[in-house]
């Protein structure tokens, strides 16, 4: 194997893994906010949509 392919496939690697590592952290901020929206109501005159029932057991109350 040249020195070129085996860096080209390092670098695939680490770009695979940062991927990974964003994927997760969007899915962690997405619980996050579903867990805030879940425990918030409308303020005022709003319109507050329905949300799922995945979201309502999330409720802390």
């Amino acid at each position: 194997m040249r020195y070129n392919q085996k860096n080209e496939e390092v670098h695939k690697m680490k770009e695979k893994s940062i991927s990974v590592k964003v994927k997760k952290g969007i899915a962690c901020l997405a619980k996050k906010m579903a867990v805030a929206e879940a425990n918030t109501a409308c303020p005022l005159w709003g319109y507050q949509h329905n949300i799922p029932e995945g979201v309502k057991k999330m409720r802390k109350f």
